[in-house]
């Protein structure tokens, strides 16, 4: 699932404005149309995390088991 679609998901869900999810994240709403359209692809984390956390989700990173021949 991509961010993008993520989020969009989410908004629905939750019956969410861009204009909304501006406010209560920080991030403008010319930027989360941008992502929720897919237009905008290089989201840094200090964008995504406010936006994720406004939608009452949160990002964890963890590591991989990788096994290596």
């Amino acid at each position: 699932l991509e961010v993008s679609e993520f989020m969009a998901q989410k908004m629905e869900e939750q019956k969410i404005s861009v204009r909304k999810l501006a406010e209560r994240s920080g991030v403008s709403s010319t930027v989360i149309q941008g992502i929720k359209s897919g237009r905008r692809k290089n989201i840094e984390y200090r964008t995504l995390k406010p936006l994720i956390h406004a939608l009452g989700y949160r990002i964890t990173f963890t590591k991989a088991n990788t096994h290596r021949s």
